[in-house]
């Protein structure tokens, strides 16, 4: 099966993301695109948008995986936001 995983390096005022695929059963993988937004609302959806983008046609939402690590409360509008 194949996955993508977000990884999110956060600060006070932009997102710095990667964007990974790995497939299960070859257990390879492979950086697809970086990008950096803004942390806010507007940077969010552009990161969701950017993510779907990059990750290829076809690819379903379930497969993807957004990883950032906990920075002095920065996180927390992001995570809030894409759980909700």
């Amino acid at each position: 099966m194949e996955y993508h995983f977000i990884g999110i390096d956060v600060s006070k005022e932009k997102l710095d993301a990667t964007l990974i695929r790995y497939e299960s059963e070859s257990d390879s993988e492979q950086q697809l695109a970086y990008t950096t937004v803004e942390n806010n609302p507007k940077g969010f959806r552009s990161l969701v948008s950017w993510s779907k983008k990059n990750a290829g046609r076809g690819v379903k939402t379930d497969t993807m995986l957004f990883c950032c690590e906990t920075t002095g409360g920065y996180d927390r509008a992001l995570c809030d936001w894409l759980y909700g």
